[in-house]
């Protein structure tokens, strides 16, 4: 946290608190690069040895887990606020989970529209189809891709986002600016451009829950479930495709989920609203 100026010829200016939006992203590339250097000793022996030791889910779990621990404790300790403040381990009325999960089948229904679009007008290159299949191997054990994508990726990316990040957003900046900020570089983090709308959208929507509830449970919750749908369109691509496409010649489906979605962020108000009245008595 910066300190106010100590000049007297100079304004009072206001205290900035960790992490500003530019202390954001360098959160996110520190991240990336602390990553790529705890790959980089794998990658370098599976070409000498002809290895794939860099694929192997038992042996990239925990290189995975290092890099995230480090920049959560490193993000923590820079923000100089306890660990229940930061991560916001708070009460939260568990009937909102009702209208949660409702709220993310809707999104993610249309989550499916928006990447089909987006990868009609711009193709994906076989390269980047080719990471992606590396992240959920078919020729790998299920259980370890299960625990990465609807475990371990949800819990690090809300502690980094809906914790850290959106902590100090909301502290320097008005509501929708550090839920719109946060959502961006949630978008930006996966270096994805052809899944960004969809993880953009999703952003806004944790983004959401977490300003609203004032826990980061629920975004931990919601982006796990979000993640299990997805980890099973992949695990069960033909069949998921298969419906895929009935559902884009139904037209009613677009009435019918955005009904969905929009009687659920009703309902989300309407239960944290008394939460919000009660917060602004203290």
């Amino acid at each position: 946290m910066q300190q106010m100026t100590k000049n007297p010829d100079k304004p009072i200016t206001k205290l900035r608190y960790y992490p500003t939006w530019g202390a954001a992203i360098h959160l996110m590339v520190l991240y990336i690069f602390i990553g790529a250097l705890f790959e980089f000793p794998l990658s370098i022996w599976d070409y000498h040895h002809d290895t794939m030791l860099s694929d192997d889910p038992w042996i990239k779990i925990p290189l995975l887990f290092g890099a995230m621990l480090f920049i959560l404790i490193y993000g923590f300790l820079k923000t100089g606020d306890i660990f229940r403040n930061v991560f916001a381990l708070k009460w939260f009325n568990p009937l909102v989970l009702i209208p949660l999960i409702t709220l993310i089948a809707g999104v993610q229904f249309f989550l499916g529209y928006m990447n089909f679009w987006v990868q009609q007008l711009i193709p994906v290159p076989s390269w980047m189809m080719e990471l992606f299949e590396r992240v959920i191997n078919p020729d790998t054990p299920l259980i370890p891709d299960l625990i990465k994508v609807v475990v371990i990726a949800p819990v690090f990316e809300e502690m980094l986002f809906r914790g850290i990040i959106l902590y100090g957003l909301e502290r320097n900046y008005k509501p929708w600016i550090a839920i719109f900020v946060s959502a961006l570089l949630f978008a930006l983090f996966h270096l994805n451009p052809w899944q960004f709308p969809a993880t953009f959208l999703l952003g806004l929507v944790l983004a959401l829950m977490r300003i609203r509830t004032k826990s980061f449970i629920p975004c931990i919750l919601g982006h796990s479930i979000h993640n299990f749908l997805v980890f099973l369109a992949v695990t069960y691509e033909e069949k998921y495709f298969a419906i895929e496409q009935i559902k884009l010649g139904v037209k009613t489906n677009n009435l019918l989920w955005g009904t969905v979605i929009i009687s659920s962020l009703i309902l989300i108000f309407f239960i944290t609203m008394n939460r919000k009245r009660n917060l602004k008595r203290y």
